[in-house]
């Protein structure tokens, strides 16, 4: 139980750090570690798995990151706004995550190692 709570608090703080560097201009070197090196499946909640991915997609396109295009993304997968509720609630609540590379790549090397450990059976 203990696990799971650190697992979702770390994805909770990198996706809050995400939005803090589309909304704020924060460090741009986020914005690329986070969607480079996270997989929708490193999150441990649905609406985060569905933000991340709506952010890699509108990367892959090469569009423009804003709050806006995110949750037009977001609306064709979420009938019932659930995802967009937690989009809002992370841009609420973005500066409570990190705004610093070192902290915030430690919590992505976390997720990815929790990720190798998860698929290795550890």
């Amino acid at each position: 139980m203990g696990q799971k709570l650190i697992d979702r608090t770390a994805a909770a703080l990198v996706l809050r750090s995400l939005m803090r560097s589309i909304m704020d201009g924060a460090d741009a070197r986020i914005l690329e570690q986070v969607t480079e090196r996270l997989r929708p499946g490193d999150m441990f909640q649905v609406e985060y798995m569905m933000i991340l991915e709506a952010v890699q997609a509108l990367r892959g396109k090469g569009a423009m990151l804003s709050l806006s295009a995110i949750q037009e993304e977001l609306k064709p997968n979420d009938p019932a706004c659930f995802a967009l509720i937690v989009l809002d609630l992370i841009v609420e609540r973005r500066e409570q995550g990190p705004n610093d590379l070192e902290t915030v790549g430690g919590l992505i090397e976390f997720l990815v190692s929790f990720r190798a450990e998860t698929h290795s059976g550890k």
